[in-house]
């Protein structure tokens, strides 16, 4: 006789051990090692159909070392959020790119070093977890990730490549960057409109490449002691930047840096360390009053404002 009390699901043939197996298999997409590379074990991506993934969320074997490059290009259908095994060694080239149906998470496992060339591009990930291991993010990595909102950085972080966060125009507020970031490339943040906060560099940054921030929505900036070099048009059409304080130590500042501030205010002052300063540096810049400039330095036409009184100290 059967107890009336008894738990519905314990009258299942394999009980609840059942339901949670299928209810998981209902839920994942299992990606096996299918390939032996030297003494790694790798997903095969030329096995892999994409356009037969399941809307699923995808669970990746433990044993899996090496994720080819374009293993899963295109594949649309892969749900986040996504957790790679920590033995993970190197997701290549393109491995994600227009991975379309994430739209959550992703963090990054503490195997890799660097995250790879245009490897989540155009992908819908909400939020990067930077893996613990990770000292540079190369060309384009990141680019076009529109839904990008969140990024949690490591402290081992050293360069940030061509390309990798342009157009993630999802990022908003402030931008404080690792401290450890020594270099950041040309179009490093191009486009990234939402950024309308402040712009804190790093203690280490040495150089910041041309256009890197240009066209961002940044109201301050600080720059560091450690600074060399800031590039060609590297805040250029900054239009709602207000204030920019730079510190001694910085070496060249090339032209157009801050073309199309137009709400750049009050003051400049270019510190005595500066052996270099480029044509039009100011350009476009119509809110600012005065720009103090070390007496050593032989000046170009910083402005075409005539109105910006240039004195030298």
């Amino acid at each position: 006789m059967i107890n009336k009390k008894q738990n519905f699901f314990d009258q299942l043939d394999g009980g609840w051990d059942d339901i949670i197996a299928d209810t998981y298999k209902e839920h994942t997409y299992y990606i096996p090692p299918t390939r032996q590379l030297g003494q790694y074990k790798a997903i095969d991506g030329q096995e892999i159909d994409v356009k037969q993934i399941p809307n699923k969320q995808m669970l990746i074997d433990e044993d899996v070392d090496i994720i080819p490059p374009k293993c899963f290009l295109y594949a649309d259908t892969i749900m986040g959020p996504i957790e790679f095994p920590d033995n993970i060694s190197l997701i290549d080239n393109q491995a994600f790119r227009f991975c379309t149906g994430i739209n959550n998470y992703v963090k990054l496992p503490a195997g890799i070093t660097r995250v790879t060339t245009l490897s989540f591009s155009r992908s819908t990930i909400t939020e990067l977890i930077l893996g613990t291991n990770v000292k540079t993010i190369e060309e384009s990595a990141f680019s076009n990730c529109k839904k990008l909102t969140k990024i949690v950085w490591n402290d081992k972080l050293e360069s940030i490549g061509v390309l990798a966060f342009d157009n993630c125009i999802g990022l908003t507020g402030d931008l404080i960057l690792p401290d450890f970031v020594s270099y950041i490339a040309k179009y490093a943040f191009i486009y990234c409109t939402g950024l309308n906060g402040s712009l804190i560099l790093p203690k280490n940054l040495e150089k910041i490449g041309e256009q890197a921030f240009k066209y961002t929505n940044f109201k301050y900036v600080r720059t560091n002691s450690n600074l060399n070099v800031i590039g060609h048009e590297c805040f250029g059409n900054c239009k709602n930047l207000e204030t920019v304080e730079f510190e001694e130590g910085i070496e060249s500042i090339f032209s157009y840096a801050f073309n199309g501030c137009k709400k750049l205010k009050g003051s400049i002052k270019i510190p005595k360390s500066v052996n270099f300063i480029g044509e039009y540096a100011f350009k476009g810049c119509t809110s600012l009053e005065k720009i103090y400039v070390p007496s050593h330095l032989e000046l170009p036409v910083l402005t075409d404002n005539d109105n910006i009184e240039i004195i030298q100290y």
